[in-house]
């Protein structure tokens, strides 16, 4: 929401200074919100979908113009979808508060993604490594690793990819006996970011470090500039 506040359709409705904090804010939402619907009616197709990742991260004040949004969205041809890591929040997360009301508003639905059983892990093998043959043991070890989490299937996949215990060679993949020791799979994403950062060296981490920075996205001259 704060970055919302420097677009030119949200300043050039100036709220009166009078009013009290609470009108002041709502009527903020409301101008954000006829902003974002206004801009998806120009649009040439519609109706349209917005995905939104991530949302267990979100800060109190987009909480609230989410909320606002979803109250308004029946209106309009646009469906929001959300994803959430419920791993990643507890039973008092107020993202979980607000689902729940919009859920009785009839304006949400949630959808419970479940995790995949050993036989889907097999198939989202056998999807990854197309035409390879002799998938099940891997698709066992890596089952047992992650209790078919996909998150950290992926993981898995990617870690054993990175390690050389799976290669493409000559057209084909190759895969190593999986030794019985842990995979050292991440139990979270912040476990997983941390891995992933921690390889990088030197100059790679002045890069990433310059575009959290300047954010995204980031021009070749300025990611030069940087480097130098």
């Amino acid at each position: 929401l704060p970055h919302w506040r420097g677009l030119p359709e949200i300043r050039k409705h100036p709220l009166p200074s009078q009013m009290p904090p609470h009108e002041t804010k709502l009527r903020l939402l409301d101008a954000i919100t006829n902003f974002v619907f206004k801009t998806f009616e120009a649009l040439p197709t519609i109706p349209s979908v917005v995905i939104m990742e991530g949302l267990h991260w979100i800060d109190s004040e987009s909480l609230e113009a989410l909320y606002h949004l979803g109250r308004n969205a029946s209106r309009h041809r646009v469906l929001f979808l959300g994803s959430i890591r419920s791993d990643d929040i507890d039973e008092h997360h107020p993202l979980l508060e607000l689902v729940e009301r919009l859920s009785l508003e009839n304006q949400a639905e949630q959808i419970y993604l479940k995790r995949l059983t050993a036989s889907e892990t097999l198939e989202l093998l056998k999807n990854i490594f197309y035409h390879t043959e002799g998938l099940e043991p891997l698709a066992e070890r890596i089952y047992a690793e992650t209790e078919g989490n996909p998150f950290q299937i992926e993981e898995a996949v990617f870690y054993l990819l990175e390690s050389g215990q799976i290669r493409r060679r000559l057209g084909q993949w190759q895969i190593d006996y999986l030794p019985h020791q842990n995979l050292a799979l991440p139990t979270d994403l912040k476990q997983f970011l941390d891995r992933k950062i921690g390889s990088l060296n030197a100059d790679q981490l002045r890069v990433l470090r310059g575009i959290a920075v300047i954010g995204r996205p980031a021009s070749e001259k300025m990611l030069a500039f940087i480097t130098e």
